[in-house]
């Protein structure tokens, strides 16, 4: 089985002591393929540098991503980035959610479910299947 990878997925199987580590390192380990946005490794990294981790760690999670088989990084399209205008703008909601929907789209465009911790990323995705 293939997924669209969210951020907050990598985050959790990268701290080990977050709440969802072990059941995100489970449910990475059984998907055949990873489709990771663009966008989510950029989140990633900031997130990671938020959360005070140091460089160097976050240098060599980047790089185990980068070259692991199962992860096909994945451009963001200038198509997602008018699908995720277009619905900001008909849902009349915050360009925070921006990054959220480009994922959304993603998802949407290959055809492949969202592996997300992130409730309102799941509801939507499963609007559009």
């Amino acid at each position: 089985m293939e997924a669209v990878i969210d951020t907050n997925v990598l985050v959790y199987d990268t701290i080990e002591d977050s709440a969802f580590h072990e059941d995100a390192r489970e449910k990475l380990s059984t998907l055949k393929k990873w489709v990771i946005p663009t966008v989510v490794l950029e989140e990633f990294a900031i997130v990671l540098l938020q959360l005070k981790v140091e460089k160097g760690f976050i240098v060599r999670k980047m790089l185990e991503i980068l070259h692991d088989e199962k992860a096909e990084i994945v451009p963001i399209t200038r198509q997602n980035f008018l699908d995720s205008i277009n619905i900001i703008s008909k849902e009349n909601i915050s360009f925070k959610r921006f990054n959220d929907k480009l994922i959304v789209s993603v998802a949407r465009a290959r055809r492949l479910p969202v592996f997300t911790y992130d409730k309102e990323i799941m509801k939507e995705w499963k609007e559009i299947k």
